[in-house]
């Protein structure tokens, strides 16, 4: 009589397969998605490479997203979740602050969100720099939350009188810039400072020097320095030698 035959273990890809097959795996894809657009931008990043990073095979990929471009969307809706300020309206010791104060309160989160997710501005970046539909469509449809926050903030300050009069538009994609851009070039920063652009203490110096600058300016006297030069000292002064001709004895 022959021995039973044993059953062979059941490998951790097969176990893994039969998992996706009742529909699992979409968030693993979804964030390494967002790592590899981040990095290499959408043509740069293959739903094969997605895959891979994920664990996963191709098929589940196009499974859970149909398409490269949906996938793209969804992994774009993720990163801009990630840096939304937007819960702070609501919450009563945000609204019982000054303006200028919840104008500090909001970058300073902001800041915080970013550090946590610097694939947000890597991304933005990329699109920023490549232009077309599909920065259009970050613009137009994920960035209104995130840039509302702000925009109204800063119509608010001027209104009362509080900030300088500025362009929302243009003040916001500052703050913005200034904020990510430790997080952005974190191995530039990191060669120039020392420091990981991600440790609690740098992220809390670099908010601090942020609002400084934005709330202050760079210069001891900011009045001082932006009053126009006077005319008269606006061109120098040439003083011209006329040779005298020697006086006859």
């Amino acid at each position: 009589m022959s021995a039973p035959q044993r059953k062979k273990p059941v490998s951790r890809t097969r176990s893994k397969r039969a998992k996706i097959s009742r529909g699992t795996g979409r968030e693993e894809i979804l964030t390494e998605a967002m790592k590899l657009f981040a990095q290499h931008g959408y043509e740069g990043a293959s739903t094969a490479e997605i895959a891979a990073a994920a664990g996963l095979s191709q098929s589940v990929v196009l499974y859970h997203f149909i398409s490269k471009e949906n996938l793209w969307r969804e992994a774009m809706r993720g990163l801009f979740a990630k840096v939304n300020t937007q819960s702070l309206i609501g919450q009563d010791s945000y609204k019982d602050l000054d303006v200028i104060a919840r104008f500090k309160v909001a970058i300073r989160q902001f800041a915080h969100l970013s550090a946590r997710s610097p694939e947000f501005a890597r991304a933005v970046t990329r699109e920023g720099m490549a232009g077309g539909p599909r920065l259009r469509w970050l613009i137009e449809d994920l960035s209104p939350p995130i840039h509302d926050v702000f925009h109204r903030l800063i119509e608010e300050g001027v209104a009362v009188g509080a900030l300088k009069p500025c362009p929302p538009g243009h003040t916001t994609m500052v703050i913005h810039t200034a904020i990510n851009i430790i997080f952005l070039l974190a191995p530039l920063a990191e060669i120039v400072t020392g420091e990981s652009s991600f440790s609690p203490d740098v992220v809390e110096r670099h908010t601090d020097m942020v609002l400084d600058l934005l709330l202050t300016g760079l210069a001891t006297n900011p009045v001082a320095a932006m009053m126009p030069v006077p005319k008269r000292a606006s061109k120098p002064t040439v003083r011209r030698t006329v040779a005298r001709k020697p006086v006859k004895g």
